[in-house]
């Protein structure tokens, strides 16, 4: 968890996060317990809010939706968009599991899945407008 201040931008709570893999129960429950704790934390943030990172789930998950909806958020990605980020070698081919969210302060304006640059994720790039 960061506070980014850019030039005479607005002060923005950035959390970049990787959650368990919720590939069992007990891991499951530990990816919840995160994510929940995570929500908790944006809810009594003032000001614009980014969350990034391997979020171990797709945009259709129950599991993603509801940390969107608990903490506030809403997706850089189109809705109409797939835009699959890993694994970086099925390229296209992948799942999006890699995201970037924000709250209501945050109005994303563009967002790409890059080309590869070595890790077994492919980058993803957004541009956003910040509002007080």
């Amino acid at each position: 968890v960061a506070t980014v201040k850019i030039d005479s931008a607005v002060a923005t709570t950035l959390i970049v996060t990787h959650p368990i893999p919720p590939i069992a129960r007990e891991l499951a429950i530990s990816n919840r317990a995160q994510m929940d704790e995570i929500a908790l934390r944006i809810a009594s943030t003032q000001g614009p809010v980014v969350v990034a990172g391997d979020l171990n789930a797709t945009p259709w998950s129950g599991a993603l939706r509801r940390f969107v909806a608990r903490a506030g958020l809403h997706d850089s990605r189109p809705w109409y968009a797939y835009h699959a980020s890993w694994p970086a070698s099925l390229g296209p081919l992948g799942i999006p599991i890699d995201h970037v969210l924000g709250n209501r302060q945050v109005v994303f304006t563009n967002r790409i899945v890059a080309s590869e640059i070595g890790s077994d994720h492919l980058p993803v790039v957004v541009r956003c407008h910040l509002q007080k």
